[in-house]
């Protein structure tokens, strides 16, 4: 049987998702405004820094989500 993903784990996946990409979308804006020849490089950079910073910043709020849904 398929578990449902909880609305609360789903929001938040999807508030994470929508950061990440605003990081990346700013980040490659700032690379080409300082002209660097291939702006997406170091953009993907900072993104991934900044998703590791957010899943290790958020992890005591993950954890809560996780046991409350597996309580109910």
């Amino acid at each position: 049987m398929h578990k449902r993903t909880p609305v609360a784990g789903a929001l938040f996946t999807l508030w994470m998702a929508a950061v990440v990409i605003a990081v990346f979308v700013a980040s490659v804006i700032a690379a080409r405004l300082a002209h660097l020849p291939i702006p997406s490089v170091p953009a993907a950079a900072v993104a991934a820094v900044a998703t590791l910073v957010a899943a290790y910043a958020t992890r005591p709020l993950v954890k809560r989500i996780a046991k409350r849904d597996d309580q109910g």
